[in-house]
């Protein structure tokens, strides 16, 4: 589903074809503050319905490019760098002394000794 103020058309919603088409129609309505249940009285009076249509679309167009905005400083910022945490176990083989990197790493180890 697009946000283009465009959707929010009477005409689209009337004349969708398919019962998806017309629930995203519907929503895109709903988002200009435009009830669909209300779509027969509104038109009847022609400026009443082209004001809460122009601004619907004016409002829904400014939420588009504040959510926009808001997700493209959130992708830009940097994070801060937090200090990794080192861990101090070693594992060390009993037979030979020699350190591995993990428990698993020591018993692969363990197991050529045998």
């Amino acid at each position: 589903m697009t946000d283009c103020p465009a959707e929010c058309c009477m005409a689209s919603y009337t004349t969708a074809s398919t019962w998806q088409e017309n629930q995203r129609n519907a929503t895109s309505l709903k988002k200009c503050k435009i009830r669909p249940e209300d779509l027969e009285t509104a038109a009847s009076d022609h400026d009443t319905w082209w004001q809460r249509y122009y601004e619907g679309t004016q409002r829904l167009e400014e939420d588009r490019t504040a959510r926009r905005h808001r997700k493209r400083l959130s992708r830009n910022t940097p994070t801060p760098m937090t200090a990794s945490i080192t861990t101090t176990t070693s594992y060390s083989c009993p037979t030979c002394n020699r350190i591995c990197g993990s428990r698993i790493g020591l018993f692969r180890l363990q197991q050529t000794h045998r």
